[in-house]
């Protein structure tokens, strides 16, 4: 690509006044909600077809993800405490 074009500018430019913050940038709201959706084991391409049923969106989905998600974590905080895990 030759110089000068935009596209170069903008991919190897460089502040010209200022720094850029140390270590990684903040997150946005759309990212934290899409990770814990993820974290849920829900769908994130679909879940607004899936919220719009209310009462079947809490009871399966938030509920039953939450649950998922606890068995998930006090499973690994017991794997490394060393005790034996019962399913």
């Amino acid at each position: 690509m030759p110089d000068g074009r935009l596209p170069k500018g903008i991919l190897y430019g460089e502040l010209s006044a200022g720094s850029r913050g140390r270590g990684r940038p903040l997150l946005r709201f759309k990212d934290v909600v899409k990770r814990d959706m993820k974290a849920l084991d829900i769908a994130t391409d679909n879940w607004e077809r899936l919220a719009e049923d209310r009462t079947k969106w809490r009871q399966q989905q938030l509920r039953e993800g939450g649950d998922r998600l606890d068995k998930y974590w006090t499973r690994g905080l017991a794997l490394k405490r060393g005790h034996t895990v019962s399913r």
